[in-house]
């Protein structure tokens, strides 16, 4: 299923069923004793996961006994693999199934669990309001975001307002938990087992590319909002192999290897530079963290990778335009963003189902290859 199927079901739909199951909404209940099982839930975003690893990073502090469970999408496991000391189950639902089936099935599962507090990091899914009402038989938390209509279904309502990041929007529900996360907040780096490591030695072996100084570029996004691709890496590639000794990785899923490929072959440099220049393919989700690790200097659209990048501590440049930095740049001070802040920028929020029906995205068309090449000297010094 497409991702705009999804938002026309979430929408026509979601907001009717929402409707129908507030009639049977019993009077707001209260968090009475300490939680001993808690329930996550965020369906779409690598982004969003990463971003959310605070939330459960002062849960683990405040309720070290508590157990904690993710629910998320089947694609985005990996991810939350990465982060096991945390959360001690992943629950997932896979969109390539029947849909209706699957929830049926989740739900009955998710019902067996009986959670003491279920927090819904969602801002405007239908879905995961409704899945969170069908399975909560204690307490529950959500945001209440303009014209979504989903909070009618929570105990505890928290306003969402869209002015500042989205990591202190999540830490924002753990406040009828009674937490109060310092203002030293940090993602939490992804933690990666022997067997990654050992995987990313060889992949960087086998291509020449061990203890080189390596930049890693991520040229896909999401498919929500291909708006958000820059258009001229391909120049900004040649620079760096023309102009440095770095090597470049291109990072990439098993649906991107293609057009990296075409990329590279487009590159309009003698065959010896392209010796310097390879795809990530073998890497999986789970070892992307620790290639990542690798790297001197990660470059990328608005997309998931960045964030990981984030996270794991590497000096990452992000380029922005339809959404903001300001509530979705990379959270870390290693970190330059560039965002042209023009009138129509951002197109894409958390009120219009992170929508936009832009043809030409001059907020990244303006972004130039310069600047960011010159960007990029300034941190390899």
């Amino acid at each position: 299923m497409d991702i705009d199927k999804i938002r026309i079901i979430d929408y026509y739909i979601g907001i009717p069923i929402i409707q129908f199951l507030r009639l049977f909404k019993i009077k707001k209940k209260e968090l009475k004793n300490k939680p001993k099982k808690i329930l996550l839930i965020k369906f779409f975003g690598i982004g969003n996961l990463v971003m959310s690893s605070p939330v459960f990073y002062h849960i683990k502090n405040k309720y070290p006994n508590a157990e904690i469970h993710y629910l998320t999408l089947k694609n985005n496991e990996d991810v939350l693999k990465c982060y096991k000391k945390y959360v001690d189950k992943i629950k997932y639902i896979d969109i390539k199934d029947n849909i209706i089936l699957a929830t049926l099935k989740l739900i009955n599962d998710l019902r067996k669990e009986n959670y003491d507090v279920i927090i819904d990091l969602d801002q405007f899914s239908r879905y995961s309001a409704i899945i969170s009402f069908l399975i909560n038989k204690n307490f529950s938390i959500g945001f209440k975001t303009r014209g979504s209509y989903r909070h009618y279904l929570y105990d505890h309502i928290i306003e969402y307002m869209g002015n500042k990041h989205i990591v202190e929007e999540f830490l924002d529900l753990l406040e009828p938990l009674g937490i109060k996360p310092n203002k030293n907040i940090k993602l939490i780096p992804l933690e990666t087992d022997n067997t990654s490591k050992k995987k990313v030695d060889e992949f960087l072996t086998k291509h020449g590319f061990i203890d080189k100084k390596i930049i890693g570029i991520h040229t896909g996004t999401s498919e929500n909002a291909p708006q958000r691709k820059w258009p001229y890496f391909k120049e900004l590639i040649e620079k760096i192999l023309l102009e440095t000794d770095c090597y470049i990785v291109l990072t990439a899923g098993p649906k991107e290897y293609s057009e990296c490929d075409n990329l590279i072959n487009s590159l309009n440099v003698d065959e010896k530079y392209k010796e310097r220049i390879i795809v990530s393919k073998g890497i999986s989700l789970k070892e992307l963290p620790e290639l990542i690790k690798r790297f001197v200097l990660y470059i990328s659209n608005d997309t998931g990778p960045l964030h990981i990048a984030a996270a794991q501590g590497v000096f990452v440049i992000g380029l922005y335009g339809p959404n903001t930095p300001k509530l979705y740049g990379p959270y870390t001070k290693n970190c330059y963003v560039f965002y042209k802040n023009l009138p129509c920028s951002p197109c894409i929020t958390n009120f219009n189902n992170k929508k936009t029906t832009c043809k030409n995205p001059i907020c990244m068309k303006k972004i130039s290859v310069d600047e960011v090449f010159n960007k990029i000297l300034e941190c390899l010094k």
